[in-house]
């Protein structure tokens, strides 16, 4: 028979363990039991159940039985102990009592996965935090006998030790009793007494340490660069390939903030851009090397354990087909319903059908990536090529090498072979230049070339090569200011511009926030959590200057900071002063978007110390960093003329409220 061991930190521990397991498998199981506490000089058995993973190299050190399985022994409840905690008044602050603030905390995290009353938990153990002040809990929840500070408290509830989970019994079943119906059905009756928990916090502390065991080896047997980061941004991991590339010891920065290493900052500020599980072609200037990076995050249940950054370099010119010349994006991945973005959607697709350039037009972080993949998968070349090019991530010498090619021998360090560039490469497809008003000027003459020939010329080449390209780029920067400061070429934004899609801003498509917040928070894993009232307030006030990639990040935040109800305190600190003075918080009126209302509600303000003109609200709108355009005010004014809010004259009249327009402004400051 196979011997059962159960080794604990402390003595009274084992003892209740023990109890438990020789109550389930009865006196002719072979159980042995061992407190580290007493630090035995040997462990033996062949099925070692602990009940910290933090114990797991001591035990191995210690094993008699070196092909003994060690298991994890997590804990749970009764249904009876959970019923004297869900009867608990709502709103109750809870001490949550244990022998470590580890056990405490995942205790707390069964408690909220099964109980729906509302209560106020603190994890607390005596060893590890000071004195409690007396009347600040209604309860002290606790685990261990001898609780010392019952005078602190109104009660204190005593549950007695945690339960083992049924799973631990079916597997030393499954491995020392399998033809034993007897215990099968015990183990059935068992479960029904027992409260149906997921994986708790210790689970999650127990995969990252093994994550971490299994990075830190495997990241020397990979080819290219490794950089491993935890949660908090702090490195537990380079390997030599890193070492070499920036110049660094491998030790020197293991533990320390990648954020406050002047080695890694271009690379972790493009990084932190990247968003989760991305490749990209970037310009590291601190090496001055082309590199590919890839960005992968590892996570167990939603909770994101470590963040694993790839980086190559491309020496040899060498090309990744399957993440670098494929559009992964559709239509469908856009997410918004309202008339701003649906209306773009829908030119976007009608675009898509022809073979004409396209111009995207919108701030950063807007999805103009998302639409150049959408537009090339709705064409008719949706099987041919796609690549994108970040005109602003490389030198003007490298960007020419990669959009053209070159010629063997062209320049020192060239490849013997030469080399193809975007365009050839992407014969039959699409190229996507993206930040197109970055691109330099002698760059852009060879861009034109392209567009009106069909034609390219590698570097050091003499010889054109025919391409079949479809080319669509995308900015964020005003092209015909540039173009008259001479900084961008005029007829190539006119060949450029054959379509243009303009990409709302999200504060002009700000009905769609709700929407956005729950897909970002299904991605992430957050699914179940809600957002409170307030915080939709808050958010939908805010300027939004980064878009949809800076709602991603807010959301990732808040997120994890936050219990199931997100609430205000769980912000990042800088959108709790968004709260703008002018914004009405009111449901849209007819006719009108929530991205509509808060102009309306600019307007009654401005409107109502005095009179003026169009020209002069805009330039308010401007000093209250308000986007409005004169298109865009031309129509609310019109929408606020038939409500009778406004009255608008001719001359220096300017535009007046009318008696109808000062009462709504004045009943919704109330």
């Amino acid at each position: 028979m196979k011997k059962i061991t159960v080794v604990t930190i402390k003595q009274i521990a084992l003892n209740a363990y023990m109890q438990q397991i020789r109550g389930f498998f009865g006196e002719e199981a072979s159980i042995l039991g061992y407190a580290m506490e007493d630090d035995p000089l040997a462990i033996q058995g062949d099925i070692i159940l602990t009940t910290s993973y933090f114990l797991l190299q001591s035990i191995k050190r210690k094993l008699v039985n070196d092909s003994a399985e060690i298991v994890h022994m997590s804990g749970t409840f009764s249904k009876e102990q959970f019923r004297q905690i869900s009867d608990l008044p709502a709103g109750s602050k809870v001490l949550v009592v244990n022998s470590t603030k580890e056990i405490a905390y995942d205790c707390i995290s069964q408690f909220k996965q099964n109980i729906e009353t509302p209560l106020s938990y603190v994890a607390y153990s005596e060893e590890e935090d000071k004195k409690i002040l007396p009347g600040e809990y209604d309860y002290a929840v606790t685990f261990i006998e001898n609780f010392e500070q019952t005078d602190a408290v109104k009660r204190v509830i005593n549950l007695g030790i945690r339960k083992i989970h049924p799973y631990i019994f079916e597997h030393v079943i499954d491995i020392c009793y399998s033809e034993d119906e007897d215990k099968a059905k015990r183990l059935d009756q068992y479960k029904k007494e027992m409260v149906p928990v997921n994986y708790s916090m210790i689970e999650f502390s127990n995969v990252a340490g093994e994550w971490e065991e299994i990075l830190n080896n495997i990241i020397f047997l990979t080819e290219s660069g490794v950089i491993v980061l935890d949660d908090g941004d702090h490195i537990k991991g380079i390997n030599d390939y890193i070492s070499d590339l920036f110049q660094i010891s491998r030790s020197q920065y293991y533990g320390q903030d990648i954020k406050k290493i002047f080695e890694f900052r271009e690379l972790f500020r493009f990084v932190t851009k990247l968003g989760d599980n991305r490749d990209a072609d970037f310009y590291l200037k601190s090496v001055e090397e082309r590199v590919t990076i890839r960005k992968r995050i590892v996570q167990f249940y939603g909770y994101k354990f470590f963040t694993v950054i790839f980086i190559e370099v491309d020496r040899e010119g060498r090309r990744l087909p399957e993440q670098k010349m494929k559009a992964r994006f559709t239509f469908d991945d856009i997410r918004g319903k309202s008339p701003a973005i649906s209306r773009v959607i829908e030119i976007a697709r009608q675009i898509s059908y022809s073979d004409n350039s396209v111009l995207l037009l919108g701030e950063t972080g807007t999805g103009k990536e998302l639409f150049s993949n959408s537009i090339h998968n709705n064409s008719q070349r949706a099987s041919k090529p796609f690549i994108a090019v970040n005109c602003a991530a490389f030198p003007e010498n490298l960007l020419e090498s990669e959009l053209f090619g070159y010629e063997p021998g062209t320049f020192t360090g060239a490849l013997k072979n030469g080399k193809k560039g975007i365009f050839e490469l992407a014969d039959g497809g699409t190229v996507f230049l993206d930040e197109i008003g970055d691109a330099p000027l002698s760059i852009q003459a060879k861009l034109l070339r392209v567009l009106q020939e069909k034609e390219v010329r590698k570097i050091g080449g003499e010889e054109s090569v025919h391409v079949d390209v479809r080319i669509i780029s995308a900015t964020n920067k005003d092209l015909k200011k540039m173009i008259e400061q001479e900084k961008f070429r005029k007829d190539l934004y006119y060949r450029l511009n054959t379509f243009t899609v303009n990409i709302p801003a999200l504060r002009e498509r700000i009905d769609d926030l709700e929407l956005l917040i729950q897909y970002f928070l299904e991605e992430g894993h957050y699914g179940y959590k809600k957002v409170s009232p307030e915080v939709l307030s808050i958010l939908k006030s805010c300027p939004w200057e980064g878009n949809l990639r800076e709602l991603k990040n807010c959301v990732d935040y808040m997120a994890f900071m936050s219990d199931d109800l997100i609430k205000a305190e769980s912000l990042p600190e800088e959108y709790l002063n968004f709260q703008s003075d002018f914004f009405i918080e009111q449901e849209p009126e007819e006719g009108l978007t929530y991205s509509d209302q808060r102009i309306v509600s600019f307007l009654l303000e401005t409107l109502y110390y005095q009179p003026i003109g169009r020209e002069r609200i805009l330039r308010t709108a401007v000093e209250k960093k308000i986007e409005l355009t004169e298109h865009h005010l031309k129509r609310i004014l019109k929408i606020m003329s038939e409500k009778d809010y406004i009255c608008i004259t001719k001359g220096r009249g300017g535009i007046k409220l009318t008696k109808k327009g000062i009462e709504v402004y004045k009943k919704n400051r109330i």
